[in-house]
């Protein structure tokens, strides 16, 4: 991972998940119109989302 998401404030690991999320998107288009094919990134910013996703989930079961 390019990021320690436990480092980070709420508010930021929103913001990063929207633009990962987003950064995604782009390139799911772009392979599908016949873009750069350039999967280890689609496989990173997948388990980028999931890291982010997983520590929103851990500290929402902390806190309650």
């Amino acid at each position: 991972m390019s990021k320690d998401f436990k480092k980070l404030k709420e508010a930021e690991l929103v913001k990063e998940l929207t633009s990962k999320r987003d950064e995604l998107q782009k390139l799911r288009f772009n392979f599908s119109h016949g873009g750069n094919r350039n999967t280890k990134k689609h496989s990173t910013l997948k388990k980028e989302i999931s890291a982010i996703l997983n520590e929103i989930r851990s500290r929402e079961l902390t806190n309650n």
